[in-house]
């Protein structure tokens, strides 16, 4: 009951404050000296439930409750009952990131209490000691300084203790901290013989772990369960900047395993060679032959986890290294195989370089043949491994490529849902990486054919979203050699947009908006791989009307992405988006909008696309479109990115309209001389060069006050063609 009350007044305050509830903490302070240990106990769980979730308001409340409770708080640090011990240090340790005034007063003696509890026979308030010492060491190492190698040494033995993981795991937290402070190499170096085999042994799969992994040898067979398969998100497409991505990475657990492994990646930063002195003999006894897995399994982790740390150090062991874990890529047991994979990715650019890349035919060989294993987690790690080699090898994987596409076919068939996303991203990074010329055969032959079958398949289910961006990415690599697919993957696009637009009426879904961005880049892609031919794929459609549509949809990353599409068009087929301009170029300058920074970007895109191709029947629009760059240019928070392409695009208004835009030229000559050099694509910025120069021609007198930024700009730019 009283654990139900303190959870109630936690949740209370979150929704409301202290000010509504003014006696509360007095209240609860009073009860800390009442008789009865339970109306204590009730009182010190309710404060500590308090200062977790809401320590900021505590600290900041204006009648300061943390001078008396802190030395309360830690007057129980002695107390003989458990509980009142884990209160009341839990509570003190919300405040060690923020160090208010009343707990460096109370410094001394909070620190006396710890070192009393270091020793204490419950593990929860051990957890909660290691807990204080990584804090401290973190924000108050000069209160610790004297004792730092006493906490050291007990760090040390409570991370080796295995009766509990969860104090391990608190323990192993700490040399991830010390390692950011300035005398972490001094004190910290003469326990690397001690500490390294701790972490070694910490980093080993636990019997827990090994029950939750489910490690069969056999079993591609087994569906995922819906919680495995990570989630897919929105992908706003950026017009000259790539994508923007949501983090969809896996996300599991924090264990002691993955802690162990952090901390050794983060000393080999700090010791380098020092520390691989220490780390070899230990790896060495771990790899041979009859050990167990779990050992070898561990040694090669570890390898991997230093590859960033000690990269020069090891390099010269790496010609023995890598045939070493090629040879595992074999090994019996799968963990085992899925780790040698991902190790190998960690050296991906020492493989590629070392001797004209020679392991990296058999890195590549040892990758598919685990892409192709019966387990899962092999299938998962050879995959990811493969496209890291796929992107650091570029000209040296090209021989391969005939011989590897094939191998992803046979992968197809196999996977589960959760390992075909992972597919999917080896697929898109062979195609990124390789020329279409490489990649049309074997593409044309195995990988459009199994995607078409899988669209047909899965029809509108959200999995579809990653067969069209591999079909989006391919046609624009392969260009006129998509044309034999072009009409039938047009025509299903449209399918799924007009379907997805018309389910949209009725339902907010997620899914459904995922699948109506993706429908729109693949469009786009096809635009951009047929150019001005296009206008023979679309000219009969109702890809306008549905333009329209989705240009004026609630959703952001919707109208984004259907903006870079509008641009496309502009630039490839502009007479058959001609009838609809004024909508369109309205609908376009609504949303010149920094506040939603993609949207805006590719909206201010697009408008110079236009005003390039239709030149002086833009002249109606330029004044409302000066005013809008001119608020982009003026806003506070306006990215970099989105400088640089409102720049662009407003050379391109002064290429196409210079009359109308000499006028304003005092308005934006000085910032547009700043922010166009921002701008990453020659030709796009010769164009706008182009336009500010023929304005600037018309309009001397406007160009005085900011003509020596002007010529700054013209002088760095520096790659200025005959005509300009």
């Amino acid at each position: 009951m009283r654990e139900t009350v303190g959870i109630l007044i936690t949740v209370i305050i979150g929704y409301s404050s202290f000010q509504k509830w003014p006696g509360l903490l007095s209240g609860l302070n009073e009860c800390l000296s009442n008789n009865d240990p339970h109306v204590v106990d009730g009182a010190l769980s309710a404060l500590c439930k308090l200062c977790e979730d809401h320590c900021y308001m505590i600290h900041k409340e204006p009648e300061k409750p943390l001078q008396v409770l802190i030395p309360k708080f830690i007057g129980f640090f002695h107390s003989e009952h458990e509980s009142f011990r884990l209160h009341s240090i839990t509570a003190v340790n919300q405040f060690l990131l923020d160090m208010p005034g009343a707990l460096l007063a109370n410094m001394d003696q909070y620190l006396k209490g710890i070192f009393s509890l270091a020793s204490d026979s419950s593990m929860d308030v051990r957890r909660q000691v290691c807990i204080a010492f990584s804090a401290l060491v973190e924000r108050r190492l000069e209160n610790v300084l004297d004792v730092l190698e006493d906490i050291i040494q007990y760090m040390l033995v409570h991370t080796a203790q295995d009766e509990d993981e969860k104090l391990a795991l608190e323990a192993c937290e700490f040399w991830c901290t010390i390692v950011y402070t300035p005398v972490c190499k001094q004190v910290l170096g003469k326990y690397l013989p001690r500490l390294i085999p701790v972490l070694l042994q910490a980093m080993e799969y636990s019997d827990f772990d090994m029950d939750l992994l489910h490690c069969a040898e056999n079993d591609e067979m087994v569906p995922d369960k819906a919680s495995e398969i990570r989630p897919q998100f929105n992908h706003a497409k950026s017009v000259n900047g790539g994508e923007e991505k949501e983090d969809a990475s896996e996300v599991s657990g924090w264990t002691l395993r993955k802690c162990a492994a952090n901390a050794l990646d983060k000393l080999s930063a700090v010791f380098e060679g020092k520390l691989l002195e220490v780390l070899l003999p230990e790896l060495q006894s771990r790899m041979s032959a009859d050990s167990d897995w779990k050992k070898v399994e561990v040694s090669i982790l570890a390898i991997g986890a230093i590859s960033t740390g000690c990269w020069e150090a090891i390099s010269n062991f790496l010609p023995d290294l890598v045939p070493h874990l090629i040879s595992q890529t074999s090994h019996g047991m799968p963990l085992v195989r899925s780790i040698s994979c991902w190790a190998l990715s960690r050296y991906s650019s020492w493989i590629v370089h070392f001797e004209n890349g020679k392991f990296y035919k058999p890195v590549l060989e040892s990758l598919v043949t685990c892409m192709l294993s019966t387990n899962k987690k092999v299938q998962e790690a050879a995959c990811s491994a493969l496209s890291t080699m796929e992107d650091e090898g570029r000209d040296l994987l090209y021989p391969f490529v005939a011989a590897i596409v094939p191998s992803f076919k046979i992968a197809y068939d196999k996977y589960q849902a959760k390992n075909l996303i992972v597919l999917y991203d080896t697929i898109n990074t062979l195609i990124d990486t390789v020329p279409g010329n490489i990649l049309s055969e074997p593409v044309r032959q195995h990988i459009i054919p199994m995607l078409l079958e899988r669209w047909e398949r899965v029809g509108d289910h959200m999995s579809v979203c990653q067969v069209l961006e591999c079909l989006t990415n391919i046609a624009i690599v392969l260009g006129k050699d998509f044309q034999s697919y072009a009409a039938p993957v047009f025509e299903r696009s449209m399918q799924l947009m007009e379907a997805s637009l018309a389910r949209l009426q009725s339902v907010n879904d997620e899914d459904v908006k995922n699948i109506l961005i993706y429908a729109i880049d693949l469009v786009a892609g096809l635009v951009t791989a047929f150019g001005q031919n296009v206008i023979g794929l679309i000219q009969d459609s109702n890809l306008g009307n549905v333009v329209l549509a989705c240009i004026q949809s609630s959703d952001l990353a919707v109208r984004q992405n259907s903006f870079a599409l509008v641009g496309d068009l502009c630039k490839n087929a502009i007479d058959y988006v001609r009838p609809a301009l004024g909508d369109l170029i309205g609908v376009l300058l609504s949303n010149v909008n920094p506040t939603y920074p993609g949207v805006c970007n590719n909206a201010t895109w697009a408008l110079g696309d236009i005003a390039v191709q239709i030149g002086p029947e833009m002249k109606p629009f330029i004044n409302p479109a000066l005013e809008r760059f001119l608020g982009v240019y003026q806003h506070p928070n306006a990215q970099p990115i989105l400088l640089a392409h409102t720049s662009v695009s407003l050379g391109k208004l002064c290429l196409a309209c210079p009359n109308e835009t000499a006028a304003s030229l005092n308005k934006f000559l000085g910032i547009w001389s700043v922010q166009i050099l921002r701008s990453r694509n020659d030709k796009e910025r010769a164009m706008a060069f182009q336009g500010l120069c023929r304005v600037v021609k018309m309009n001397p007198e406007g160009a005085l006050e900011h003509f020596p930024a002007f010529c700054d700009a013209l002088a760095r730019y520096g790659d200025a063609s005959e005509g300009m």
